[in-house]
């Protein structure tokens, strides 16, 4: 069984739930924000990395933050389901146990929207405000970089986009320009990387639109299970090396 980490949305996250008894996922989402070791939801490249470094001890992120960063523990935007800034200690060090024995580690780059308060990475939405600037192409690509040389050597890696309707609906004119920015400098990064997989979950909307919730940003139940189906057929043959 393969075991793997995610950080992403739930687009990401969700779709990895428990790992139906095929992967091991040492951290992921079930559903209203509680899953396998879950701490947050993470959109775009500097969040990802920061999230990495803090949990290898590479970056210390005060505590009078969490609530900004960590879905978990945020009690005003989810008073019903955030255990607290207490619980965050253990979960880390779970994550940091297996951290070193997964096969894959995947990333959702769906936001080149940046909010940074005093060099700390935030969650927009558990901190309303506007971002702080938008990430170009090139930048994405040197953040990617980055976010690979902190995994172990030879990391296997897989990168999901966010969904763009001009694939799905097979309308160039539906573009939205900062998902296709995310897409091709994933794909120019990409490149070349026998051990970097690149999923545009698109492919799979444009194949089944029952995948895909009626505001176009979501999966349904429906697709998410299908969206699992896909990464792990993706990864099942992949030789560990």
């Amino acid at each position: 069984m393969k075991k793997v980490f995610a950080s992403g949305s739930c687009r990401l996250l969700t779709s990895i739930t428990d790992g139906k008894n095929v992967i091991d996922p040492i951290h992921s989402m079930y559903q209203n924000f509680i899953g396998k070791n879950f701490l947050g939801k993470f959109h775009n490249t500097k969040q990802h990395i920061q999230f990495i470094e803090w949990i290898y001890g590479k970056k210390q992120i005060p505590e009078e933050y969490y609530k900004h960063i960590f879905t978990h523990v945020n009690r005003t935007n989810f008073p019903k389901m955030a255990r607290g800034k207490e619980s965050v200690p253990d979960i880390k060090r779970e994550i940091r146990k297996d951290w070193f024995d997964c096969d894959f580690y995947m990333f959702e780059i769906c936001s080149t929207k940046v909010y940074e308060v005093n060099g700390i990475q935030i969650q927009h939405e558990l901190l309303k405000r506007k971002p702080s600037y938008q990430q170009g192409g090139d930048e994405i690509v040197g953040d990617l970089n980055h976010l690979i040389d902190l995994l172990p050597e030879k990391a296997n890696v897989l990168l999901q986009c966010h969904f763009r309707p001009n694939i799905y609906k097979n309308a160039p004119k539906a573009a939205i320009r900062n998902r296709e920015v995310i897409y091709n400098s994933l794909k120019k990064f990409s490149d070349n990387k026998p051990n970097v997989i690149l999923w545009d979950p698109s492919q799979l909307i444009k194949k089944d639109r029952r995948c895909i919730g009626a505001e176009g940003n979501h999966w349904t139940p429906y697709g998410h299970s299908r969206n699992f189906n896909n990464i792990y057929d993706m990864i099942k043959d992949v030789n560990i090396t």
